[in-house]
């Protein structure tokens, strides 16, 4: 019979706003209609994106300025669809 030995478990959720942050690299119609899904869904707000995609900026590698763009973008994609 095996022995039964406890182990720590480090279990990491991808929350809907990391998730609607992480498309907005690429940015594809396809990331559009994935935030727009969850905006409808009301499992992200403008605010909540908007804080949470700077804050990940500040740690981006490279120009910003499409990126900024592309936030801007998209909070008024969930804007339009909350």
């Amino acid at each position: 019979m095996p022995r039964s030995t406890s182990r720590l478990l480090d279990v990491r959720i991808l929350t809907p706003v990391d998730l609607a942050v992480s498309k907005l690299g690429r940015f594809s119609e396809q990331d559009r209609a994935h935030i727009v899904a969850l905006a409808r869904r009301s499992l992200i707000g403008t605010k909540n994106l908007e804080r949470r995609a700077l804050e990940a900026l500040e740690i981006y590698v490279g120009d910003t300025q499409r990126l900024r763009g592309n936030i801007a973008d998209a909070v008024n994609l969930v804007t339009a669809n909350n």
